[in-house]
């Protein structure tokens, strides 16, 4: 029986996600073990807390291990990630070829395109447009890497959904599933899926001062291949 790739999908989000928490709970409490002094009975409960958090990172690596197969980055046509249904403006070759885990890819694109199209649109009525080069002062707005830095030689291709709309704001990038937010639980998971799969593609995420351009920016392998136009 083969397994549904949205579960793996769902456990490396879940995973990706747990180790955030366990990353700031275990910060936090060595500042706390630090100010404890010399007081046992609150180093003791620390000590505790620090074997609890130390459970939550490994089930967190145990599901992410499940949710990403080894990521695999290759050389392949950007038009190979992408769905010939959908409404393309190429800016460039769509044989363009990209570094990236194809799979990832693929779903990072994917879950672009759900946010893009809105709550009730039909599939193919999503609109992206695919140019080379992206701003190289810009910043992944989920990570905070400078893409300059992050630049290969072959500089980078942008995947940006068109739409004029403010539908995300970086506060729910960086911690999609956060209990703040406030958004349907559909639209939440898919901002997860969103920078999770893009991360394990080797792309990053950008989002332009409005909020209603958001674009994925994968490495180019090289400049244009030829392909189909």
């Amino acid at each position: 029986m083969s397994e549904d790739p949205r579960l793996g999908l769902l456990s490396g989000i879940i995973g990706h996600e747990l180790n955030n928490i366990a990353g700031a709970l275990q910060g936090f409490g060595e500042i706390a073990l630090h100010r404890a002094g010399d007081n046992e009975s609150i180093r003791e409960y620390l000590g505790e807390m620090r074997i609890a958090i130390g459970r939550i990172s490994a089930l967190a690596h145990d599901l992410e291990s499940l949710g990403e197969s080894e990521s695999i980055r290759t050389r392949v046509p950007l038009a190979d990630c992408l769905d010939p249904a959908w409404h393309i403006d190429w800016q460039c070759s769509a044989g363009t070829a990209v570094d990236v885990d194809p799979l990832h890819a693929k779903r990072a694109v994917e879950a672009l395109a759900q946010i893009g199209r809105g709550k009730r649109a039909p599939d193919w009525s999503v609109e992206l447009r695919v140019s080379e080069d992206p701003r190289a002062a810009s910043r992944c707005v989920a990570c905070d890497m400078p893409l300059a830095r992050a630049a290969r030689s072959g500089g980078w291709v942008d995947v940006q959904v068109q739409n004029d709309a403010r539908i995300v704001n970086r506060e729910a990038i960086r911690d999609p599933l956060g209990v703040i937010h406030r958004g349907r639980m559909l639209t939440r998971l898919t901002l997860a899926a969103l920078v999770h799969c893009a991360h394990c593609a080797g792309g990053h995420i950008r989002l332009d001062d409005t909020g209603g351009l958001l674009s994925l920016a994968f490495a180019a392998a090289s400049r244009q291949q030829p392909g189909p136009a």
